[in-house]
C-alpha cells in the first residue's frame, strides 16, 4: 500500500501504478453506515485519516474519488510530469550543467563531513573558561557560508548530509570553475542561485577560524585576487591551485584505503595493516579550572594553566587521548613514547606486530612527528622483526585529517557544555564519561584516556645508540611526505636489486643483508641504507 510516497523519484508508470492502487481502495466501500467512508487494511477510517495514511491532499482525493464512482480512468498526478525548465536558453542550461558538475565533484573530493555541519554551534566568549551561549547556525554570504538564498529556500530541512569546503568565498570557488571553462562567462548570480537550489542542504563552506591554513593555498588566493589586471597570469595560478588540490584529494584517497584495510580483520595475503592517525589539539581549549566565577570581572586578568591533548586514533582497534600539563615537553620523545604506547596496546589485545604494516598519519610538524627520532624508531622496529614495514606519511600544513579534526571538533563541543572542571583529573573524567558513549567513535571498541606526567628521553637515546644516520632536507620546501621503511628481503626484485645509496655505511665496509632497513621517499628515486644487521656479534645498529 502506497505511503509518503516521494513525487521526485518516481516515473510517470510507478505513479499511475500507484494511484490505481489508491482507486481501487476507495471502491472498497462499508457494510455499514457509520460515517466512516473508506477501508484500509480491513479497519473503518474517515477520510482525513485515509488521506493522511496514503500522503495525499485534499484536492487529489477528490480527484481519485470522483474516478472510482465514475469508473473513469485514473487521472495523471502533473507532480509526477516532467517539466521544463523555467529559461528557454540553451545557453543557460549548459552553464547550469556546468556548475552542477563541477560543485558535484567538489562534494565529493573537496568537502569534509564536519560535526559542525549539521548541529548548532556554540559561541564562545572572550573568556575560553566562562559558559557558553549557544546560538543557531547563521549561514552569510560575507562569512564564505551557502548563499543567502539556500538559507530561505531549505529552512527546516534535513542537513545531515551536509558537507564543507576549506574556508574561503564564493569568488575563489567560481575562479576555479571559469579557469576550467575560460570561453564561457559565469556570473557569480547563476553560480550562487545554482548552488542554493541544488546543493543548499549538501554543501557549505567552512567558517573562517583561527586554526592555521594551508600556505599553499592561502598564497595562492591572494595572488590570484591581487592578478586581477593580469589575465595570463591570473589562469596560471588558477591552474596551479587546481594542481594542488588534486594533490590534497590524492592524498586523502590513499588515506581512506589505508583506514579500510585497518578495519579489515585479515586480508587475502595474511597480512594486516595498522592505520594510526595522529595530532593534537589546540591548547586553550584545555584552560583549567574551568567555572562561572571566571566570568566575573574580578578575574579578567587571571592567567590560567592550560594543557596539551594528543590523539591517536588506531582505525578498527582502538583510541588513545594522551593528556599532559604544559610543562611536559612535546618534543619527538613525546610523540615517540605516546606511540610505542599504542603499539604495545595492539600487542596486548592479541595483535601480531610481527605480520602488521603499521601505517602513520600525521602532520607536517617537525618538532613533533616528522623528524630522525620517529624514522630512527621506526627502522629499529622494522630492522628487529618487531612489525613488517613502517610507514610515515604527512599531509600537508593546514588541511584537514577529517577523522581527527571531526574528532576534535566533537571534544570541543563536550567542553562547552561542562563548565565546572577544576582540575586535570576532571578533565580525564569528564572524557572518560564522553567516550563511554556508544556513539562516539563506534568503529574503535576500545577508548581509554591517559594523563602523561613524564616521557622517556627516547630522542637522546636513539641519537646515542645509532651510527651516523641523521636524514638531511626532510622539513621545509620541497621535503618528501612519505617515508617508507622495509626490509630489503620483503621488497620486490627489481626494488632489491637497484643500487642504494651506502652514504651511511660507506666507512665500514659491509654488505647487503636481507634484513637491512631501506628507506624510501615520495620525492627521491634514490634509496638509503637505514638500518644495517650486523652477524659477527649478532649486534643491531642503526
Amino acid at each position: 500500500m502506497p505511503c509518503n510516497r516521494q513525487i521526485a523519484v518516481l516515473s510517470d508508470d510507478e505513479c499511475i501504478a500507484e494511484d490505481g492502487n489508491i482507486v481501487d481502495l476507495l471502491k472498497q466501500l462499508p457494510d455499514d453506515k457509520s460515517g466512516k467512508q473508506q477501508v484500509v487494511l480491513n479497519r473503518l477510517v474517515c477520510q482525513d485519516a485515509f488521506r493522511r495514511l496514503l500522503g495525499i491532499g485534499a484536492s487529489r482525493y477528490a480527484r481519485l474519488k470522483r474516478a472510482a464512482v465514475t469508473g473513469a480512468p485514473v487521472p495523471l498526478d502533473g507532480r509526477c510530469l516532467k517539466k521544463p525548465l523555467l529559461t528557454k536558453n540553451k545557453a543557460s542550461v549548459t552553464k547550469r550543467s556546468m556548475i552542477t558538475s563541477f560543485l558535484t565533484e567538489l562534494y565529493h573530493t573537496l568537502s569534509e563531513p564536519m560535526p559542525e555541519a549539521s548541529q548548532s554551534l556554540r559561541q564562545s566568549s572572550a573568556d575560553a573558561g566562562a559558559e557558553s551561549v549557544p546560538r543557531n547556525m547563521r549561514f552569510r554570504r560575507n562569512r564564505g557560508r551557502r548563499p543567502r538564498a539556500a538559507g530561505l529556500w531549505h529552512r527546516g530541512k534535513d542537513q545531515t548530509e551536509l558537507r564543507l569546503l576549506p574556508p574561503g568565498s564564493f569568488n575563489d570557488y567560481l575562479s576555479l570553475l571559469r579557469a576550467r571553462y575560460p570561453e564561457e562567462k559565469l556570473s557569480l548570480k547563476l553560480f550562487t542561485k545554482v548552488w542554493s537550489h541544488s546543493f543548499g542542504t549538501r554543501l557549505a563552506i567552512r567558517e573562517a577560524s583561527n586554526h592555521a591554513q594551508c600556505a599553499t593555498c592561502t598564497r595562492a588566493k591572494m595572488l590570484i585576487k591581487k592578478l586581477s589586471n593580469d589575465q595570463v597570469a591570473r589562469d596560471h595560478q588558477v591552474a596551479m591551485f587546481q594542481k594542488h588540490l588534486a594533490t590534497q584529494y590524492s592524498d586523502r584517497t590513499v588515506y581512506w584505503a589505508s583506514r579500510a584495510m585497518s578495519r579489515l580483520p585479515l586480508t587475502p595475503t595474511g597480512n594486516r595493516t595498522i592505520s594510526i592517525v595522529a595530532d593534537s589539539i589546540d591548547h586553550n581549549k584545555f584552560r583549567w579550572p574551568r567555572s562561572k566565577v571566571f566570568l566575573s570581572k574580578e578575574f579578567g586578568s587571571y592567567i590560567r594553566p592550560t594543557m596539551d591533548l594528543t590523539c591517536l586514533i588506531c582505525h578498527g582497534h582502538f583510541l588513545l587521548l594522551g593528556m599532559s600539563q604544559s610543562w611536559v615537553r612535546k618534543d619527538s620523545s613525546f610523540c615517540t613514547d605516546l606511540l610505542l604506547h599504542a603499539l604495545h596496546s595492539l600487542m596486548e589485545q592479541g595483535t601480531d606486530l610481527r605480520s602488521c604494516e603499521v601505517l602513520l598519519q600525521t602532520d607536517n610538524c617537525c618538532r613533533e612527528w616528522k623528524n630522525n627520532c620517529l624514522i630512527r624508531m621506526g627502522a629499529l622496529l622494522t630492522a628487529s622483526h618487531k612489525v613488517a614495514r613502517f610507514e610515515s606519511r604527512h599531509l600537508m600544513t593546514g588541511h584537514s585529517h577529517e577523522d581527527i579534526d571531526q574528532f576534535f571538533s566533537q571534544v570541543g563541543n563536550m567542553l562547552e557544555s561542562s563548565t565546572e572542571l577544576h582540575s586535570p583529573s576532571a578533565f580525564v573524567r569528564a572524557l572518560e564519561t564522553w567516550l563511554a558513549k556508544p556513539s562516539v567513535r563506534p568503529h574503535e571498541p576500545i577508548k581509554s584516556v591517559r594523563k602523561i606526567d613524564t616521557v622517556r628521553a627516547w630522542k637522546t637515546f636513539l641519537h646515542g645508540a645509532c651510527l651516523e644516520n641523521h636524514l638531511r632536507g626532510i622539513t621545509g620546501p620541497g621535503a618528501p611526505h612519505t617515508f617508507a621503511l622495509d626490509r630489503r628481503g620483503t621488497l620486490p626484485g627489481d626494488v632489491a636489486a637497484a643500487v642504494v645509496c651506502p652514504a651511511f655505511w660507506l666507512p665500514y665496509q659491509w654488505e647487503p643483508h636481507p634484513d637491512d632497513v631501506i628507506l624510501r621517499t615520495d620525492t627521491s628515486g634514490t634509496y638509503w641504507y637505514l638500518a644495517k644487521t650486523i652477524l659477527c656479534n649478532d649486534m643491531l645498529t642503526v
